[in-house]
Protein backbone atom coordinates (compact mmCIF):
# COMPACT_ATOMS: atom_id res chain seq x y z
CA UNK A 1 0.00 0.00 0.00
CA UNK A 2 1.28 3.48 -1.29
CA UNK A 3 1.21 6.34 1.24
CA UNK A 4 -0.29 9.53 0.37
CA UNK A 5 2.38 11.51 2.15
CA UNK A 6 5.90 12.43 0.51
CA UNK A 7 9.04 10.83 1.92
CA UNK A 8 10.89 13.47 3.66
CA UNK A 9 14.21 11.72 1.72
CA UNK A 10 12.24 12.36 -1.29
CA UNK A 11 11.51 16.17 -0.61
CA UNK A 12 15.05 16.45 0.43
CA UNK A 13 16.64 14.93 -2.54
CA UNK A 14 14.11 17.03 -4.42
CA UNK A 15 15.32 20.48 -2.93
CA UNK A 16 18.99 19.86 -3.22
CA UNK A 17 18.80 18.36 -6.61
CA UNK A 18 20.37 21.18 -9.29
CA UNK A 19 18.44 19.88 -12.03
CA UNK A 20 15.04 20.78 -10.45
CA UNK A 21 16.21 24.47 -10.53
CA UNK A 22 16.91 24.15 -13.90
CA UNK A 23 21.15 23.72 -14.25
CA UNK A 24 23.04 21.29 -16.14
CA UNK A 25 25.01 18.93 -14.83
CA UNK A 26 27.62 17.45 -16.48
CA UNK A 27 30.73 15.63 -16.14
CA UNK A 28 29.66 13.56 -12.81
CA UNK A 29 31.00 9.99 -13.39
CA UNK A 30 33.64 8.98 -16.02
CA UNK A 31 35.65 5.41 -16.32
CA UNK A 32 37.57 3.40 -13.99
CA UNK A 33 40.26 2.80 -16.55
CA UNK A 34 41.04 2.76 -20.06
CA UNK A 35 38.49 0.30 -22.16
CA UNK A 36 36.52 -0.56 -18.36
CA UNK A 37 32.63 -0.14 -18.41
CA UNK A 38 32.73 0.32 -15.05
CA UNK A 39 31.95 3.85 -14.35
CA UNK A 40 33.29 5.98 -11.09
CA UNK A 41 31.66 9.42 -9.78
CA UNK A 42 34.22 12.84 -9.96
CA UNK A 43 34.19 15.60 -7.58
CA UNK A 44 32.04 17.95 -7.63
CA UNK A 45 34.78 20.70 -8.10
CA UNK A 46 35.78 18.54 -11.15
CA UNK A 47 31.94 18.52 -12.58
CA UNK A 48 30.78 21.13 -14.98
CA UNK A 49 27.53 22.87 -13.98
CA UNK A 50 25.98 25.65 -16.28
CA UNK A 51 23.18 27.45 -14.38
CA UNK A 52 19.81 28.52 -15.82
CA UNK A 53 20.24 26.11 -18.17
CA UNK A 54 16.24 25.06 -19.17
Amino acid sequence: MKSQYWCQRTIKYILTNPVYIGDLVAQKEQTATLGSTKRKKKDQQDQVILENNH
